[in-house]
């Protein structure tokens, strides 16, 4: 007797979440065991510091979390509330962790926002505009690392190593920049593109069925994209603001640890550990990110923590603890939120669908 789909269901999200896990665990380790020294964690104090620094990477976490939720409300023009904002910022964050950061959880974001009775078309929109804020943002930060960077080891030490984090930084900025120009051009300069396109897709041959329905949802994507973009620039700039803060606290999550756990005669003196050097790391390692295979950059995220900030500690092993940390609260603890959100959301859905079928017969 086979396995129900419900149970085959639980059974694919438990491996989505178990590969990202086991790629982290298994870079780890290598890591720890190529460095390692019985006398590594002899510097180390667990002291009021370290007590503040975990204390405010929480705060930051929660920080990040509200600003977020309140953009979504702001975007939808109120019809979705601060509580629907953080359950549908929790389902993303945990579809952005079990899938490759190029595909990541705006992707879907639209299906999330559904969840929360907000209209297809209007959730594309919104998807559109939260996308287009995110990348502006990114692409802006990076141009000020670029800028920035003569002179300062903002991708390690490792000569070779450094040289190929820099021109694929550069190349995945280039990308962002034009993927911003052209969600800038559907949004701002032709809004009736993106519904366009959606009909177009609606014609093919294995989707002509449902060409009606996806012909509405184009129509309702039409629409709320002139309403969105026809905002004023004030608007939009409490937006970018907004926008800004969210990304501001989640770099802010690495910085408090540094605080924390790092070397204390090391702590934001030096050149390679100031503070807005530690900052711009974080862009660094969300960009290159993005062209990771590896579910939510898993491994990867890790082993670039160790690497860019491996001056701020006494030894290496106790960079890896505190990159396990920051992991958690970027990615990980959305494992179990956004993981039960999701599923409680399918649930209902399910539980719905079966009770109009049974309406129906």
């Amino acid at each position: 007797m086979g396995k129900r789909p419900k149970d085959q269901n639980k059974i694919a999200q438990g491996w989505r979440i178990a590969i990202p896990l086991a790629i982290t665990f298994v870079v780890v380790g290598v890591l720890f065991s190529e460095d390692f020294h019985p006398d590594a964690f002899s510097s180390f104090r667990f002291t009021w510091r370290t007590l503040l620094g975990i204390t405010l990477a929480v705060l930051t976490f929660v920080a990040q979390n509200i600003t977020m939720a309140m953009r979504y409300k702001m975007l939808s023009g109120g019809e979705l509330s601060l509580g629907g904002g953080l359950r549908v910022q929790q389902m993303m964050e945990f579809t952005s962790a079990i899938t490759p950061s190029s595909v990541g959880g705006s992707a879907v974001l639209f299906l999330f926002l559904s969840t929360e009775k907000i209209k297809a078309g209007k959730a594309t929109a919104i998807t559109f505009s939260a996308l287009f804020l995110d990348e502006l943002l990114l692409f802006l930060l990076s141009l000020c690392v670029l800028i920035a960077s003569s002179g300062i080891h903002f991708f390690g030490e490792l000569p070779i190593l450094s040289s190929s984090l820099e021109v694929a930084f550069y190349g995945v900025t280039i990308m962002i920049g034009l993927w911003t120009a052209l969600l800038f051009v559907a949004l701002f300069v032709r809004p009736d593109v993106p519904a366009l396109f959606v009909k177009w897709v609606a014609r093919r041959r294995l989707l002509r069925k449902y060409s009606a329905r996806t012909s509405h949802i184009a129509d309702e994507l039409y629409s709320a994209s002139k309403e969105i973009t026809n905002r004023s620039w004030g608007y939009w700039l409490k937006l970018f603001l907004l926008t800004l803060a969210t990304w501001g606290f989640r770099f802010a999550i690495a910085i408090a640890l540094l605080f924390g756990f790092a070397q204390s005669s090391l702590l934001f003196e030096l050149p390679e550990t100031n503070l807005w050097v530690a900052y711009a790391k974080q862009v660094i390692i969300w960009m290159l990110s993005l062209i990771m295979p590896t579910p939510g950059g898993s491994g990867f995220a890790e082993y670039m923590f160790k690497n860019l900030y491996g001056s701020f500690f006494s030894s290496a092993q106790i960079a890896l603890v505190v990159a396990v940390v920051w992991r958690c609260l970027n990615a990980y603890i959305y494992f179990l939120s956004g993981g039960l959100l999701l599923s409680l959301r399918w649930h209902q859905i399910g539980l719905h669908e079966k009770g109009e079928n049974n309406g129906e017969a």
